[in-house]
């Protein structure tokens, strides 16, 4: 799972974003976003890699799951909150 805060950011943005976080673990060939649907309320990151062996280490890392040469990762919005202190704070 990746936190992303993604309100109103373009999907490129996120695309990039996900490429960034991903690339951590090898060499990124592309990213496709996925927008939530009426069963999964939730954005996913089908992430392909550069080399196909190293989608493991992804699954692993942001505990996706494999489908054929791909994780889906599941994008998590970060949120907002007021904490006692009154410092708005991420959760």
């Amino acid at each position: 799972m990746l936190k992303i805060d993604i309100n109103k950011l373009p999907e490129s943005d996120i695309q990039r974003i996900v490429a960034e976080r991903c690339a951590l673990h090898g060499a990124v060939a592309e990213v496709f976003i996925c927008d939530p649907t009426p069963v999964v309320d939730y954005k996913l990151a089908f992430v392909h890699m550069a080399d196909p062996e190293r989608v493991t280490r992804l699954v692993k890392a942001f505990q996706a799951i494999k489908v054929n040469t791909a994780a889906v990762i599941r994008i998590d919005p970060l949120s907002w909150a007021l904490g006692n202190d009154g410092v708005l704070k991420r959760s």
